[in-house]
């Protein structure tokens, strides 16, 4: 079972976007207006969903966990006690603490709903001229950080980064006896 500490981020994400997501297409179906928001309702969902199934294959690592292994891998002195299998089970623990679907992907339907909602409004000839341009300019800043969102690296894929900035690789390979980790400079 995993840490509650490990499950606190992706239960709030799927509270908040499932949340938003049952009000905002709850509220159009009842009342019947403002069906050109329906889009941020639906991502939302989307979304809540994507975070559901991510969290469902792969179980997010506790923090604690990680931070226990920064600590034990902290100064080169910590570092010159472990192990080969050591650090090659703590390269795993940290590679898997990734969602298995990517957080910038995850966000994908809440921010394409979001974006077409705002452009939807805008291009509504019964809105009125100054909610248009605002429409248009949040549909713009949406669009926009969703690109943002799907271009930032993960923080593993930072960490593989400065590992070969500094010409440090590490490999894990199975052997005969269970796993070895090799490294060079």
């Amino acid at each position: 079972m995993a840490a509650p500490d490990a499950l606190t981020f992706p239960l709030t994400g799927i509270g908040l976007f499932g949340g938003l997501g049952v009000g905002i297409t709850g509220a159009i179906l009842q009342t019947g207006q403002a069906e050109q928001f329906l889009p941020i309702g639906i991502g939302s969902l989307g979304t809540a969903a994507l975070i559901a199934v991510s969290t469902a294959i792969r179980v997010p690592l506790s923090h604690q966990r990680l931070m226990g292994d920064y600590q034990r891998i902290r100064t080169p002195e910590r570092r010159a006690r472990l192990t080969a299998s050591q650090l090659a089970a703590m390269e795993r623990r940290f590679q898997n603490s990734e969602p298995a679907i990517p957080m910038r992907f995850q966000v994908v339907p809440y921010y394409v709903g979001f974006g077409t909602a705002m452009f939807v409004a805008a291009a509504d000839d019964d809105t009125d001229p100054a909610d248009r341009r605002m429409f248009s300019m949040l549909g713009t800043l949406w669009s926009t950080m969703a690109i943002v969102a799907l271009c930032s690296p993960t923080p593993y894929e930072r960490y593989q980064s400065k590992l070969e900035e500094t010409g440090f690789t590490v490999e894990v390979m199975p052997t005969l006896g269970g796993l070895q980790a090799v490294g060079s400079f």
